[in-house]
This record gives C-alpha cells, sequence and structure tokens, in this order.
C-alpha cells in the first residue's frame, strides 16, 4: 500500500449504510410509481395503489400492447433516470451527496439492465408478463439485451465508484467493499425486505422484493472485486461519518417505509 493509500479520508460504514436507505427505496419507487404507474395513466388506467414492492393499476378493457407498456415501464424509467443521474454525479463536489446520486444511478442502471435480463429465463416478473402472447424467441433477445445492458451498467458503477478508490490495488478493493457490501445486503436486502412486510398485497411480496433487490443489484455483491483492474491516478475521496445523513437517511426510509409499506392508495 502506498503512502498516498495510508493517508486515504475514511470511508465511513453507517454514514454509507444510511445513504443507502434512501437511495434503494427512491429508486423502487420511481420503478413503481414513475414507471409502471405513469405507463397505467398513460393508457387510460386508473392507479389504485403504490408500494415498494408493486403498483395496482385497474386498465378498463386494455389491449395487449396496453399491458406491455405497462410492464415494461418500470425497468424503462429505472433507464431513464439512472443514466441522467450517473452523468450528474460526476458534476457533484460534496461527497455525500454525490455518493448518494451515484448508489441511486448504480440501482437504477442495474435494476433496469436486471429485469430483463432474468425475468424471461426465470419465468417470472415485468418481462414474462410483457411477452405473453409473443413468440418465444423474443425472450432470448430480451435476456440478451438485458445482458449486455447489465454488462455496461457494471461499468458505469466502477467508474462511479472511482473518485473514492485512490491508487493502490488492495486499497481500491477495500474502499469499493465498503461502499458497495454494506448496502446491497443491509439496504437492498434487510431493509427493502422488511418495508414491505405489511404490503397489503400479501406477505409473498417480501420473497418477490428481496430477489428484485438482491438479484437485480447483484452487481454490488461483488463488482468491487474489479476495482483493481484500473490504475488509479488521483487521491481518493472519504466519506466521513456525517450525522446528518446519518439521520436523515434513517428517517427517511422509516417514513418512505410508513407511506408506502401497505400500498398508498389502496
Amino acid at each position: 500500500m502506498s503512502a498516498s493509500d495510508e493517508a486515504a479520508p475514511p470511508i465511513d460504514p453507517a454514514t454509507v449504510v444510511a445513504i443507502a436507505l434512501l437511495a434503494y427505496p427512491i429508486a423502487t419507487l420511481v420503478h413503481e410509481g414513475l414507471g409502471h404507474g405513469l405507463a397505467c395513466a398513460l393508457v387510460g388506467g386508473r392507479v389504485e395503489g403504490v408500494s415498494l414492492a408493486r403498483c395496482s393499476c385497474d386498465v378498463a378493457d386494455p389491449s395487449p400492447w396496453d399491458l406491455r407498456a405497462i410492464k415494461a415501464a418500470g425497468t424503462g424509467m429505472n433507464l431513464l433516470t439512472g443514466l441522467p443521474a450517473a452523468l450528474a454525479a460526476t458534476r457533484i463536489a460534496d461527497p455525500h451527496l454525490r455518493w448518494f446520486v451515484s448508489l441511486f444511478a448504480a440501482i437504477s442502471l442495474l435494476a433496469g439492465a436486471g429485469y430483463p435480463m432474468t425475468d424471461p429465463i426465470g419465468g417470472f416478473g415485468d418481462w414474462t408478463g410483457f411477452l405473453e402472447g409473443l413468440p418465444g424467441w423474443l425472450g432470448w433477445v430480451i435476456s440478451a439485451a438485458g445482458l449486455a445492458g447489465y454488462i455496461a451498467a457494471i461499468r458505469v458503477l466502477l467508474l462511479l465508484l472511482e473518485p473514492w478508490l485512490g491508487v493502490g490495488p488492495q486499497a481500491r478493493i477495500d474502499r469499493a467493499r465498503s461502499l458497495c457490501l454494506g448496502p446491497y445486503l443491509l439496504a437492498g436486502g434487510v431493509a427493502m425486505t422488511v418495508a414491505v412486510a405489511f404490503d397489503r398485497g400479501g406477505s409473498h411480496l417480501m420473497w418477490t422484493s428481496a430477489l428484485a433487490h438482491l438479484g437485480g443489484t447483484s452487481a454490488l455483491a461483488w463488482a468491487w472485486l474489479l476495482a483493481d483492474k484500473r490504475p488509479g491516478s488521483t487521491p481518493a475521496l472519504g466519506l466521513a461519518r456525517h450525522p446528518g445523513w446519518i439521520a436523515g437517511g434513517i428517517l427517511g426510509y422509516v417514513a418512505i417505509a410508513a407511506a408506502f409499506a401497505r400500498g398508498c392508495g389502496s
């Protein structure tokens, strides 16, 4: 480890997880509310409820393509918001806000590519519903496109991580792990699963929520191992302990979970 790595400012785990407690549910609401919900309204339907696991839509006499538009809109909105967020993150000076926007972008892009990559193969989820009534080979095309998108999303994730990593290979891996693994396990896994425990849609949504978040953003569990593949050339940013972000993350998560866990509007 180089002297510059030894002197790199610290990354506080509590602050990192607290930021993730906001990023994960906001990205999920973008998927369910702005994605599925907006598409529901655009095809003439009525949104009956939005939660952190579902969007209930009532459409009178929908066409097959109305239903497909609603199914595809969740991941579409993740991509439409994730790409600008990734670009915006590079222009933010404050490291805490920059990491929040970066993490939101990474979650959105990974989810936006992960759903079409896995749904047709697994026979579940939005894209399996999208494919109903269409030729079977189209599922393989969508999965292949999702795989290409997921690889691209991983590359974006590594670029977004870069300002915090520093120079030395082992230090880069350690710092990338600190930024990715806690958010993935504690926010994406535990917190998001707990948040849908009381959803009116049924307890099975805890399983589907865990599958969506732990599966869709699974690159956060291992992509940090690739952090040493490109040489670092600039001093690392830090994420010092920030009581405001810790309090805001916890309170924001609780507020969102309380408002949407059972299905707001249903």
